[in-house]
């Protein structure tokens, strides 16, 4: 017969496990202001909330399967599939379209914003928003897609990103 589990000992565990437990879920779950969207245990992606802000994937096509990594930002998602590709979805103005870089777009190391289950707040200014991706590719080089006016657009810098 196992021993009684106590409160105290409930506890202990629970306090133990649950920051890999946190780290985990951040990893799998992202959400913005408007929508969250759920990395399955199959690579599948799940998301629910305003359809605008990428609360809808059900005209996504190539989300059923595949997905290693999902990273958003305050209106817009973006997933990398096993073999490399890229999939956005959400406000197409604020990074959910980067049909502008798919050809370039391939085998991000990483893309930030990389929330991570985490916010940021400025005291003079109130929450920082992010209306834009940006991709660190493995030859150093950055690629950014979004709004052109915030961080979208860094073509007038590209050269000193490589």
């Amino acid at each position: 017969m196992a021993p009684a589990k106590t409160a105290g000992s409930l506890l202990a565990a629970i306090l133990v496990t649950a920051p890999a437990a946190f780290a985990s879920i951040t990893d799998r779950v992202k959400c913005n202001g408007y929508s969250c969207a759920a990395l399955g245990d199959d690579g599948s992606i799940s998301a629910w909330g305003a359809a605008a802000q990428g609360g809808d994937v059900s005209t996504v096509s190539g989300l059923a399967s595949g997905v290693v990594t999902l990273y958003n930002n305050n209106y817009a998602y973006a997933a990398v599939k096993d073999d490399g590709s890229v999939i956005t979805w959400g406000h197409a103005t604020n990074g959910g379209d980067s049909s502008s870089v798919s050809g370039s777009l391939v085998s991000p190391e990483r893309i930030f914003p990389d929330y991570n289950g985490k916010y940021s707040w400025d005291l003079q200014s109130g929450p920082w928003y992010c209306f834009s991706f940006a991709a660190l590719m493995s030859d150093g080089s950055v690629i950014t897609w979004g709004d052109a006016g915030k961080g979208g657009d860094s073509s007038s810098v590209s050269s000193s990103l490589t």
